[in-house]
C-alpha cells in the first residue's frame, strides 16, 4: 500500500536528543549511533480529492504553518496506560465550552472554585482550565484514573523520580557568593550521603556544574494567589523551613522562581487547595472544534484548536456563578483561539528545597 509522508511535520521529525547519561556512557572513539525522527505516513488512497480525510485535512491545515502543528492537533501520543484503545482517550460529541481571556496578575477571576474546606486557589490561565467530572468520565482513560476498579492505579507524573537542575538554568544569573556557598553545601551533603565513593561521569558533571541539586518533578498549574501548593506526594522534600526554588523548563531564559517558606502551603497542614490537588486528576488535552455550515464539514468552515491542561472537578464543586453556568469546560487563553495552537502543554518543573533561594533568582 503506498503512503504519503509529506503532509505533516512537527516535533516528531526531530531526532531524539541524547541524555546526559547517554553522553557520559559513550566510549571514547565509539561511532555515533544513527538516529532520526519519525514521519507521519498517511495511506495515499485516503488523501485523494473528495475523501473524508482530505476534507478534514483541508479544514485542519489551511495554512503553511499547519504542517507543523497538525501533529499535535490530530496525532497526539496516547496516554501511557496499558490496554487503551484509540477511542478510550478521546472525547467526541457536543458539549458546552467556555473560553475565558487571561486576567492580569492580582485581578479577580470570574471562575472560582470552592470545596468543603474553603476556597480553592486555582484559576484558568494560559491554556489551563477545568472540566466537569461527569464529562471527563466519558473517556475510559479518565474514568480509570478516577476510579481504578481493581485495575492498576495510574501513576502520578514524576512519581518516584527526581529531576536535576541543569547547568543551563544558572547561566542567566550574575555571580553570587551566597548562592555559591549554598551550592557547595548542597554538593557536600549529597556527597556525604553516598555509599559508593566513586562518581559516574554524569554525577561528577552535575556536582561540579550545579552542586548536584535535584528535586521532585511535577506538572505545574496556575495558582490564584501567588503561593505554591504542594500535595502530600511532594510534601516530604518541599515543606521545610528554607523555602522552595522552582525551575521551569526550558532554560533558555531566567526560569528559576523562589518561594519563601511562608508562601508554601501543604496538604499535610490541612490547606484546602493542596488537599484538592491531592485528590484531583489532571490531563493534557488537545481540543478540536468545528463550526459546520451543514450536515458535513466544508473546507471553508472555521475550526478551532487549543492545547493545555484540564483539571477534573467534581460536579458538586462546579461553581454556580461561573461565566457560563451551563458550560462543562472552562479554559483560559492568552490569545484568541484560531487554527494555530495556543497555550502551553504540560509544564515540566523541578523543585528543590533551598535555604537562600530568594537570592538565586535575580536575572541579569
Amino acid at each position: 500500500m503506498p503512503y504519503r509522508m509529506d503532509l505533516f511535520g512537527g516535533s516528531k521529525l526531530k531526532a531524539p536528543q541524547k541524555t546526559l547519561a547517554q553522553l557520559a556512557a559513550r566510549l571514547p572513539g565509539a561511532a555515533d549511533e544513527a538516529t532520526g525522527g519519525k514521519l507521519l505516513a498517511i495511506p495515499y488512497a485516503d488523501t485523494a480529492p473528495g475523501t473524508a480525510f482530505e476534507q478534514l485535512a483541508r479544514a485542519w491545515a489551511p495554512f503553511k504553518e499547519a504542517y507543523y502543528y497538525t501533529q499535535r492537533r490530530g496525532f497526539a501520543a496516547p496516554p501511557d496506560i496499558a490496554g487503551l484503545g484509540p477511542h478510550d482517550y478521546a472525547l467526541e460529541g457536543a458539549f458546552r465550552l467556555s473560553l475565558l481571556p487571561d486576567r492580569p496578575a492580582g485581578a479577580a477571576h470570574p471562575f472560582r472554585l470552592a470545596g468543603p474546606d474553603g476556597p480553592i486557589a486555582l484559576r484558568p490561565h494560559d491554556g489551563c482550565g477545568f472540566i466537569r467530572a461527569s464529562l471527563a468520565e466519558r473517556m475510559p482513560a479518565i474514568a480509570r484514573a478516577l476510579r481504578p476498579d481493581g485495575a492498576a492505579p495510574v501513576r502520578v507524573f514524576g512519581q518516584d523520580k527526581r529531576t536535576s537542575v541543569p547547568a543551563s538554568a544558572l547561566q542567566h544569573y550574575p555571580r553570587s557568593a551566597a548562592v555559591a556557598e549554598e551550592t557547595r553545601e548542597k554538593a557536600e551533603a549529597w556527597l556525604g550521603s553516598r555509599k559508593q565513593p566513586r562518581l559516574t561521569a554524569e554525577e561528577l558533571f552535575r556536582t561540579v556544574t550545579s552542586g548536584h541539586i535535584d528535586g521532585p518533578g511535577a506538572v505545574a498549574v496556575p495558582s490564584g494567589d501567588g503561593r505554591l501548593y504542594v500535595p502530600t506526594l511532594k510534601s516530604e522534600t518541599l515543606t521545610g523551613d528554607g523555602g522552595v526554588l522552582v525551575g521551569r523548563s526550558p532554560y533558555d531564559k531566567p526560569n528559576l522562581r523562589p518561594f519563601a517558606a511562608g508562601q508554601v502551603r501543604s496538604a499535610r497542614d490541612g490547606d484546602a487547595t493542596a488537599a484538592f490537588l491531592d485528590r484531583c486528576v489532571a490531563f493534557q488535552y488537545s481540543f478540536n472544534v468545528a463550526h459546520k455550515s451543514g450536515q458535513r464539514l466544508a473546507a471553508d468552515d472555521p475550526t478551532l484548536f487549543a492545547k493545555g491542561i484540564l483539571i477534573v472537578v467534581p460536579d458538586q464543586m462546579w461553581p454556580a456563578d461561573s461565566p457560563n453556568k451551563r458550560s462543562s469546560t472552562a479554559i483560559s487563553t492568552a490569545t484568541p483561539l484560531s487554527s494555530s495552537a495556543t497555550g502551553p502543554g504540560s509544564t515540566s518543573m523541578c523543585a528543590s528545597s533551598t535555604r537562600r533561594s530568594r537570592r538565586a533568582a535575580r536575572p541579569r
